[in-house]
């Protein structure tokens, strides 16, 4: 418990506290708990008291710092009055001046910050990396996280890693710049007084290096010197110089040396992946190794090293996403590699741009049973009846995104949801459908998110069957799902007549649409101001209507007469900019 009266602290007279005298003295520092950084700095202005008192009751507040280029004088006393051995998380934000960042840094180890958990250099420099692991070797013995964003400097990795013996989580990331082609890295700047010798860095369990380092000069060395590494992600798809086919294996892993030296390894992002860096904080720390449990690939390198671990880890992986940076042109068939896998304990399955026929499909996805997420960019994908019977209900998957698809034989998208009950979210985009959807079945009851882009209706079908084909898709989900949130683009024959369809959907909360000039012309005026006046019935809180031209006036006063509708946003694409006459924000009511 704390106690005002403490000769320690200065406080001998109860007299300065003011109405915080009358406080029980272990509330003063709930009290102060609420307050922020910038409101704890006003309240120490108040007096020298407070300005004495308030830092030793608040240090709750300070235990994470971020600072930028306003700091980097730190003139402001009562900041520095603040700061101590509580400190446990500070971030450095770009810092332009690279001084700057070095007075910061030391100035907060003067006033007592020895005890950082967690350090992030984000969008700054450090040209002179003598003068940075000065700085680190002072925090090392308490450093465990070291992050490195947008870095603008290329860094002695392993005398910084070497500088901090604690450390676990490390993440580099180059700055990327689009004005010109970085290259490969292959060579670290030069030190005053390099280590003679740096052994391994049994601490380190997460590893993220998201530049193009030489995987023989620069990459291999940092990984054989982590044997307890459970996670690592390389180059990014952001960061890599994918016009250049010819480098990518100069900063691929390799991934035969990467289990050989990290055989603890349970996630692996290699290079060239869509993921990004949140990923790598996001982890579990589990001490018992369980295999590989997450698999990200954007690459055909190494293959048989790709296979051997797939093989391997077919009983323990949960996620598994690839990628391939050259789409369609690999001679590498991972339809060979997946049939012939049974990935019983699989949750996420991604694969974009591999070829893949219905009958492929069908028999991966009945080898995945535990499957929850699945995400398939395919080239275009013929689905008939009889293939589609063959795959098992996947009850557990709630998160479908399916592209280039292409219903024949009279297969029906009802019939292809029937295989998936409990689907929550649904995403398809270059689809080709048949205009019928029969109402007997019991599916989509938990679908509540949906989203159609460049959907087309089978040639086979009527004139007049594919021009009603989008109001029969909606009034279908009306009568049998609960969706809340719906986003529509580019779907064949949408019209001003199908909107009042849409309406019909009660539970219906968020609307996202895209229309074309001769869905919003002076022609379909009467169809969107009864679309407006029906959304009179609906729970829509939230809409956003893209058009390529402005909306007829009467749809527009109506829409905005509708009060329940939170946030209307109307974009011209045409003008580019928002609508300011058809956009507007009502306040949440009281109730």
């Amino acid at each position: 418990m704390n106690n005002l009266g403490d000769p320690a602290l200065g406080l001998t007279n109860t007299q300065q506290l003011g109405f915080l005298a009358t406080l029980p003295p272990d509330i003063i520092p709930e009290i102060l708990s609420f307050l922020d950084q910038v409101d704890c700095l006003t309240c120490m202005a108040v007096c020298r008291s407070w300005f004495r008192l308030i830092p030793q009751y608040a240090k709750g507040i300070w235990t994470t710092l971020r600072l930028d280029e306003r700091n980097a004088g730190f003139e402001n006393q009562r900041l520095s009055h603040c700061l101590g051995d509580h400190v446990k998380n500070v971030t450095l934000d770009t810092l332009k001046n690279e001084k700057d960042g070095y007075h910061l840094m030391h100035n907060l180890l003067g006033w007592g910050c020895t005890r950082i958990k967690f350090l992030e250099l984000n969008g700054c420099q450090t040209d002179d990396q003598d003068l940075l692991l000065e700085v680190l070797r002072k925090l090392g013995p308490h450093l465990t996280q070291l992050k490195m964003l947008s870095h603008e400097s290329n860094i002695a990795f392993l005398h910084i890693l070497h500088a901090c013996p604690r450390l676990t989580y490390f993440t580099y990331q180059s700055k990327i710049d689009y004005s010109h082609d970085a290259g490969v890295i292959d060579k670290e700047p030069a030190v005053l007084n390099p280590v003679s010798s740096i052994g391994s860095f049994p601490s380190i369990t997460h590893l993220n290096i998201d530049a193009m380092l030489d995987t023989q000069v620069l990459l291999n060395p940092i990984l054989k010197r982590c044997p307890n590494l459970r996670s690592f992600t390389g180059t990014s798809f952001a960061t890599a110089d994918i016009q250049d086919n010819e480098t990518f294996p100069r900063y691929v892993a390799d991934y035969d040396l990467l289990f050989e030296w990290c055989p603890k390894l349970t996630y692996i992002n290699g290079s060239l992946s869509y993921v990004y860096l949140k990923d790598i904080s996001e982890q579990s720390d589990e001490d018992g190794f369980t295999g590989l449990r997450k698999l990200r690939v954007a690459d055909a390198y190494q293959q048989s090293g790709i296979i051997r671990r797939l093989t391997e880890s077919q009983d323990t992986l949960e996620t598994l996403s690839v990628n391939p940076i050259l789409a369609y042109e690999t001679a590498f068939s991972w339809t060979d590699i997946l049939t012939k896998l049974q990935l019983t304990k699989l949750q996420d399955f991604d694969f974009r741009r591999i070829h893949f026929d219905g009958s492929s499909i069908v028999n991966i996805l009945n080898r995945c049973p535990a499957l929850e997420r699945l995400y398939l960019e395919s080239n275009t994908v013929e689905l008939d009846p009889t293939t589609v019977r063959l795959l098992l209900p996947m009850r557990q998957l709630h998160y479908l995104s399916w592209f280039y698809i292409s219903f024949v034989g009279g297969l029906s998208l009802v019939t292809l949801l029937e295989r998936f009950p409990g689907l929550e979210n649904l995403v398809m985009r270059y689809l080709t459908l048949p205009p019928t959807f029969p109402d007997d079945c019991e599916c989509s009851q938990h679908l509540q998110e949906l989203c159609l882009r460049d959907i087309q209706w089978t040639l086979e079908s009527n004139k007049n069957e594919r021009n009603d084909a989008p109001i029969h898709l909606f009034e279908w989900f009306a009568r049998h799902s609960k969706i809340c949130q719906i986003l529509l683009s580019g779907i064949e024959n949408f019209s001003s007549r199908t909107l009042p369809a849409i309406a019909t959907i009660s539970t219906l909360t968020i609307l996202e649409l895209e229309l074309d000039e001769a869905q919003c012309g002076e022609t379909e005026a009467a169809h969107l101001y009864q679309f407006a006046t029906s959304l009179i019935n609906t729970a829509i809180d939230d809409m956003y209507i893209e058009t390529w031209w402005h909306l007829p006036d009467p749809a527009v006063i109506k829409l905005k007469e509708l009060s329940h509708i939170r946030d209307l946003r109307v974009y011209h694409r045409w003008e580019e900019h928002y609508c300011p006459q058809c956009s507007c924000r009502h306040e949440a009511s009281s109730s």
